[in-house]
């Protein structure tokens, strides 16, 4: 999600960490000398994200609280190691086994979430459910009352990885509406 907010500033340094966004190509770029006297500046609020993780044999949840950025999402998820998490999950017996590997990854500034949960399919190939929560209207007493946005989440199931990631940047990118095309088909 974009938002254009306008900066006033006397004098803005040249290390400055607002970002110039331009809405033809939505380019990042930190000021340049030239800006140095704005008086007004438009810039994006970037995204930030923090994320959870679970593991096959620990009962705790693991909460990484720290903030991080849409890249580093991606990277976080395309390197996890999937499939030894799997084949972990594999050994373990029932009263070990507290959770599929997952990856869940909130947005700070939206509070939208965006879960991958590792499986096997019939055949043994790795596949995903991914798990999307967003702010969503529902109607309160048939419609009578009107509505409410409360938050909701949208599973689906045996999605490979190449998509799976596919869908993360589009979390990551804030194109919500091609996140929702894969609960609405």
């Amino acid at each position: 999600m974009l938002l254009n907010h306008t900066l006033r500033s006397a004098k803005l340094p040249t290390n400055a960490s607002a970002f110039c966004w331009h809405a033809d190509s939505a380019p990042q770029t930190a000021p340049s000398d030239s800006q140095d006297r704005c008086t007004q500046l438009s810039y994006t609020i970037l995204m930030t994200y923090n994320y959870s993780i679970c593991h096959p044999d620990k009962e705790t949840i693991e909460y990484k609280t720290l903030p991080i950025s849409d890249r580093e999402v991606l990277e976080i998820a395309e390197n996890y190691p999937w499939i030894e998490k799997m084949e972990l999950y594999d050994s373990l017996n029932a009263s070990e086994t507290f959770y599929n590997p997952s990856l869940d990854f909130k947005c700070i500034n939206n509070g939208r979430r965006f879960c991958l949960t590792a499986q096997y399919d019939d055949n043994k190939n790795l596949t995903f459910s991914l798990w999307y929560s967003r702010p969503k209207k529902v109607k309160i007493f048939f419609g009578l009352l009107g509505e409410k946005e409360k938050m909701r989440v949208d599973d689906v199931w045996s999605i490979d990885k190449n998509d799976s990631l596919k869908f993360l940047e589009y979390f990551v990118n804030g194109n919500y509406p091609a996140i929702e095309s894969l609960y609405n088909a």
